[in-house]
């Protein structure tokens, strides 16, 4: 893949400074020309230039899609002056035809006596000056080759031996050229294009024309594909045409084809007449179902929009708990959203915080439960302890400041060696009140109350064999029926509709060769998914809506002895989701 990247563009900026730099040299003998190859890595600061390892100050780094290197490294590299003004505590560049002055004091730079945004090509950090080498490569245009996969920069890097002169060069047209692995393929089968194309000025490719190329074809018959490409001069190169021909028995539907091939993470478009035809009718794979009742689990999430400061759940705990809550703020003014422990013992009461998921107040609600049940599922919190004196109030946890609008959810899993009491609060920011003089919030709008059970397990042995498609259904209250508990306030039942705050852990013994996917059933939906260890978001970005299509969550070889699924109703989605387990045959 040819791109105008900006990692280590620079390697091909010296070739020009290389190149300019013996104009000047007339009446030396000539000698060959010799080339060798540059390779660099993103991140990592060891390149390779002809046999020789080279050792970078800083490795190229990436910023907001872009490859930053420190200023100076640069500069040397190309060879043009990077200094520091004291007087204006200013920096000069001085690259070939131009003059630029950054500041960073007044977060400004003038370019050739135009100013441009600071923050659009250079940064700080650690007190290092770094630039957007695009920036300063596109000045020049020199382009190079990026390998996508193993993330490398490839240059071919000609040298003009000293003594040279060059007076005037005409520019190659590059030539287009490419071809299959083989001639024949099956309908549904991936093409392997092999790209031949090259610049014989070895100045890189910037412009890549195809016509007719697909990853697979359906149908049965003769496709003829094009390719026409371009150097940075503009030149073109003439059209080259091959063909492929597709025939034989079927080796992938169009249905398949994704599902057999696309990556962790994609989306595969389904539709309604899809979904209806393959998933809608797909059985429920038949589990047994176990409650850990070692940790009980406290909901806080109703009133979801606090309209008034006040207590929005209270109970007690004493050993292993959750805590679960999601709130909105929608009083009109700003208020503080607080989680107290009382101790009612006669001693000190130790709460150690063994897991948790936060996110700080947004008005995005689907971001609220996306983050905090990514951070709980990847279970890599640092364990804290809190000792509560005996007959003492304590804070145990306290968000910023919630503006009119946002909101945030919190899942905390903790234990206790004797009674606490837990205060799920909303203050007035302005006007806060002791615990004591706060009243209950019983605006009952959506889930509240205490369960005995936070984790639920499901097992299935699969045995290797699974000839048709199944699937396992969250949060449908019939298969995965909700939680019933009690609401400690109103001392009324209490059902945890959609069963917030639960982790669901799927062990699945002997899976056959299969691929792994989500579907959201209930409506909007964006939050992650635990696979062997591994977390995948869904989607990786936006949201998921109903029947739209489905997310890869994984393939397994049919040679692991487990697949391990882990699950939490991320807030402010809805339920019910499906994952769905499909069978793969071994193609060939």
């Amino acid at each position: 893949m040819l791109r105008r990247n900006a990692a280590v563009k620079w390697l091909l900026l010296a070739l020009v400074l290389v190149v300019s730099q013996v104009l000047g040299s007339a009446g030396a003998k000539a000698v060959s020309a010799t080339s060798h190859y540059v390779l660099l890595y993103l991140d990592h600061k060891e390149a390779f230039v002809g046999n020789e390892t080279v050792t970078l100050d800083v490795a190229p780094t990436i910023f907001d899609g872009s490859t930053y290197v420190p200023a100076r490294f640069v500069g040397e590299a190309l060879g043009f002056s990077v200094d520091w003004n004291n007087d204006t505590r200013t920096i000069d560049m001085k690259p070939r035809g131009h003059e630029i002055t950054l500041s960073s004091d007044r977060q400004t730079i003038v370019q050739d006596g135009v100013n441009i945004s600071f923050s659009s090509v250079a940064r700080i950090v650690d007190g290092t000056l770094l630039v957007k080498l695009t920036w300063l490569a596109d000045l020049t245009g020199v382009p190079y080759t990026y390998n996508d996969e193993l993330r490398r920069v490839e240059m071919l890097v000609l040298n003009n031996p000293e003594g040279i002169y060059i007076i005037d060069q005409q520019n190659s047209k590059p030539v287009a050229k490419f071809t299959t692995s083989k001639k024949v393929y099956r309908p549904g089968e991936p093409v392997k294009y092999i790209d031949l194309s090259y610049d014989p000025d070895a100045e890189g490719l910037v412009e890549f024309n195809w016509k007719g190329k697909q990853e697979t074809f359906y149908a049965s018959g003769k496709y003829n594909i094009s390719l026409e490409v371009a150097d940075a001069h503009g030149n073109r190169s003439a059209v080259y045409t091959d063909s492929i021909l597709v025939e034989g028995p079927e080796y992938l539907s169009e249905f398949e084809y994704p599902i057999y091939n696309k990556p962790v993470g994609s989306f595969i478009k389904v539709g309604w007449d899809s979904y209806y035809r393959y998933f809608e009718q797909i059985p429920e794979l038949e589990k047994t179902t176990s409650y850990d009742t070692s940790r009980t689990l406290l909901v806080s999430d109703s009133p979801e929009e606090i309209r008034q400061p006040g207590i929005l759940y209270e109970d007690t705990i004493n050993g292993k708990s959750r805590l679960y809550a999601h709130h909105i703020n929608l009083s009109g003014k700003s208020v503080t959203f607080m989680v107290y422990a009382t101790n009612l013992s006669d001693k000190p009461v130790t709460l150690t915080t063994t897991n948790k998921g936060e996110v700080w107040p947004t008005i995005y609600a689907n971001i609220m439960g996306n983050e905090a049940t990514t951070e709980f599922l990847n279970d890599r919190s640092a364990e804290s302890k809190l000792v509560i004196p005996a007959g003492k109030t304590y804070v145990y946890s306290q968000m910023p400041v919630f503006l009119p609008g946002q909101g945030a959810n919190v899942i905390y899993d903790v234990e206790s060696d004797g009674p606490l009491k837990i205060s799920f609060v909303a203050q007035d920011t302005a006007n806060q009140k002791p615990l004591k003089d706060l009243q209950y919030r019983n605006e009952l709008d959506h889930v509240r109350g205490t369960y005995t059970s936070a984790d639920l397990t499901w097992d299935a042995d699969l045995n290797r064999q699974m000839e048709n498609p199944m699937k396992l259904q969250f949060g449908n209250d019939k298969s995965d029926p909700f939680l019933k508990g009690y609401d400690a306030v109103l001392k009324t039942p209490a059902t945890n509709y959609g069963n917030w705050g639960v982790k669901y852990q799927v062990h699945l013994k002997n899976p056959p060769k299969m691929a792994v996917m989500l579907m959201a059933k209930g409506g909007i939906f964006k939050g992650p998914v635990k696979i062997n260890g591994e977390i995948v978001l869904v989607p990786q970005s936006g949201v998921l809506s109903a029947f739209d299509g489905v997310i890869m969550l994984g393939h397994t070889t049919g040679k692991e002895e487990t697949l391990d699924i882990e699950f939490s109703p991320p807030g402010a989605s809805n339920l019910p989701v499906d994952i769905i387990l499909y069978p793969l045959r071994d193609l060939e």
